[in-house]
């Protein structure tokens, strides 16, 4: 219970670091009122934790500490892997995983149930869905492909898995 209330508490600070990088270094846009909307500060629930827009479009931001552990994907161990991607991404003790939310936020704001003061959802043309990790990916080959398979499988953001990016912060 202590090491899984340090994680969220470490989860959390991660989070809020992430948002202060976008918050400082988001250049800003003359006419553009607003460009950052973060989730429970603005206004909107919507599973991910940021959505910068810029003209048509938008990425979509989900932040995790949570990673795919060095030992299993090294291992080659195929199926240990899956195993691991899926608890990232998809589902974690019935809960939706990241890039699971990811997936719902997107098709909320495309069908109109996720709202954002004053954008008209049909003004976005292209979404970017971005996972923000701790711990970047192990580079080996075919696991990014893997996971965006996974991705497009067995979540609403379908063909949108081949946009996904990884960017990590180490």
């Amino acid at each position: 219970p202590e090491f899984s209330r340090f994680k969220t508490y470490w989860g959390r600070v991660f989070e809020a670091y992430v948002g202060r990088l976008l918050r400082e270094f988001l250049p800003t846009v003359p006419g553009l009122k607003k460009r950052l909307w973060v989730e429970h500060e603005d206004g909107f629930e919507g599973g991910v934790d940021f959505i910068i827009l810029d003209g048509a479009d938008a990425a979509f931001i989900q932040v995790t500490t949570e990673h795919i552990p060095i030992n299993i994907t090294l291992s080659g161990d195929w199926a240990e892997i899956k195993k691991s991607i899926r608890k990232l991404l998809i589902e974690r003790e019935g809960k939706p995983g990241k890039a699971h939310r990811l997936g719902t936020a997107i098709q909320r704001f495309r069908d109109g149930s996720l709202r954002l003061n004053g954008i008209n959802q049909r003004d976005v043309r292209r979404i970017f869905p971005i996972l923000v990790m701790e711990h970047g990916l192990a580079q080996i080959p075919g696991i990014t492909g893997e996971i965006r398979n996974l991705v497009a499988k067995e979540t609403a953001m379908g063909e949108l898995a081949n946009f996904l990016e990884f960017w990590d912060i180490e």
